[in-house]
């Protein structure tokens, strides 16, 4: 898509929320769209700004895998260490 339809496409849907431009727009061009707003982010903000979001993103990825995690050991899990321990 090119930056003037893209353009296009965004002011004619200026006055309509996000399920009326999702209808509107295919996957790949909110996809690409949602790239461009990405890039200008990335560019308005500081080394430290993005070394901090990144930060925690992976503090949230880590803390997601934990929770996923059983704390206490299931009821198979001892029966396969007695079976292995000999």
């Amino acid at each position: 898509m090119e930056e003037i339809e893209l353009k296009a496409a965004a002011s004619a849907m200026g006055k309509r929320g996000g399920a009326a431009r999702a209808a509107v727009l295919s996957t790949e061009e909110r996809a690409e769209i949602a790239r461009k707003g990405g890039r200008k982010r990335a560019q308005t903000l500081s080394p430290e700004q993005r070394k901090e979001i990144a930060r925690k993103a992976v503090q949230a990825r880590w803390a997601k895998k934990s929770a996923e995690k059983p704390d206490d050991l299931s009821e198979s899990e001892p029966a396969k260490k007695e079976a292995h321990a000999g």
